[in-house]
């Protein structure tokens, strides 16, 4: 009945109970709250730091849970590095939602273990009876579908269960297992779009980016896929495919421009990602100060070292690292002082707000005035007019990509250093 390991109820005790809670719960006219926490990057902890330091943490947080709550509320470790917290005595979704941010603001509490200090994040789903089940199977699986949904949101998020994300869990399963086949099967493709100076309108490089037609869905957003790829740990075998893809064109272009390729943290913290990049450039032949790595926290970076390391690396070898998305996601000053980019990249949100947003605006010079001065250029994205152009010309961004500057483009549509004279005259 009890886990060795934090001391807390378990599974078996929690199953044996939860009849007599719910019973509870609908004589006296309440409504029973069970809360699933989901620890973020778990896995992450014990391979960078030992499973005596996991063991630790999930020591720690049951203590926490333990000092936070007492009777009727019912506390239990569940299973692996998730923790079951049941409520019967709720009136209101509103409570049982209010008692989970309770639950985060605690997790949010700095851990420290004998030899580290760390920062814990996690996820939480919320399911009520009667309304999102009769009994604990059918709540515990509705709060576990809302935590997956807070952790596809980002650390330290919280989700009500709604109707529905049973079909959505569904289709993502599929269409992740479908997206680990696209790149043995030929469906992944690339674009390249331009990236120029401001002044001048000089070609300064391109960005890589990956699309994906489904062999009967079609063209697949990389909004959809990407957040998937991230969850399901494809995003390393995907982030290869376009490295390896983006270097072997860029090395056969005929201007010897930048390439820029995006990468997640879970690259940068989940494989041997500087190894990786100096076998592509020996295998391509790309001259390593023509790559940049666009670093894109699209997820939150949970191994700060990690990916400092790999920075150091790829810099030492002559490749450049920018911050991609700058003002958006995980994206902080934090990030920006912890870390040696070579380029600040702004996001296309506040680029297409700049004629109507003094926001956008005032946000976009604070970027630039960043930039000079940590001594970097910043490049802004999603310019599509030139009155666009034109402010940032005035706030003295140095590069701008966009629609401004052509569509996106194909490989084969890149000048080739092996075009015949001719043709390139064509």
């Amino acid at each position: 009945m009890q886990d060795p390991l934090t001391h807390l109820p378990n599974r078996h005790y929690v199953e044996n109970i939860a009849e007599q809670l719910l019973k509870e719960a609908s004589q006296n006219q309440k409504i029973c709250a069970v809360v699933l926490v989901s620890l973020d990057q778990f896995k992450t902890v014990n391979e960078l730091h030992g499973y005596a330091t996991g063991d630790a943490v999930l020591k720690q947080m049951a203590s926490l849970f333990r000092e936070e709550f007492a009777d009727p509320i019912v506390i239990s470790r569940f299973y692996g590095d998730e923790f079951l917290i049941i409520n019967p005595t709720v009136n209101t979704l509103d409570e049982a939602t209010s008692l989970a941010r309770q639950v985060r603001d605690m997790a949010r509490r700095p851990i420290q273990t004998a030899t580290y200090r760390l920062s814990i994040q996690c996820s939480i789903g919320v399911a009520v009876s009667p309304r999102d089940g009769e009994n604990l199977a059918q709540l515990v699986q509705r709060a576990n579908l809302a935590a997956k949904r807070a952790k596809s949101i980002g650390g330290n998020s919280i989700q009500p269960y709604v109707t529905g994300m049973e079909e959505n869990n569904r289709w993502e399963a599929a269409l992740a297992a479908d997206l680990r086949y696209a790149t043995l099967d030929n469906q992944l493709n690339l674009l390249f779009q331009k990236q120029n100076q401001t002044k001048t309108g000089e070609l300064v490089g391109y960005e890589a980016l990956v699309r994906w037609r489904h062999a009967e869905k079609g063209q697949i957003p990389p909004e959809d896929f990407i957040p998937i790829a991230e969850r399901s740990g494809i995003i390393l075998d995907i982030g290869a495919w376009v490295l390896r893809e983006a270097c072997r064109a860029a090395a056969d272009w005929q201007d010897p421009v930048a390439v820029s390729v995006n990468a997640s943290p879970s690259q940068f913290t989940r494989s041997d990602f500087s190894g990786l990049v100096s076998t592509v450039l020996m295998e391509t032949g790309l001259e390593p100060h023509r790559l940049e790595i666009e670093l894109t926290e699209s997820t939150p970076i949970e191994d700060h070292s990690r990916v400092l390391q790999t920075i150091i690396a790829l810099r030492e070898m002559g490749v450049r690292v920018a911050m991609d998305d700058y003002g958006t996601g995980y994206s902080s000053l934090n990030t920006l002082q912890a870390f040696p980019f070579d380029k600040l990249k702004v996001d296309r949100v506040f680029t297409q707000s700049l004629e109507d947003s003094p926001q956008a605006r005032a946000i976009l010079r604070s970027a630039v005035l960043l930039g000079h001065s940590f001594g970097i250029p910043v490049i802004a994205e999603g310019v599509e007019t030139e009155k666009q152009l034109n402010f940032l010309k005035e706030m003295g961004c140095q590069q701008v990509q966009g629609f401004l500057f052509g569509k996106h483009l194909l490989p084969g549509q890149i000048k080739s250093a092996r075009e015949p004279e001719k043709r390139r005259a064509g």
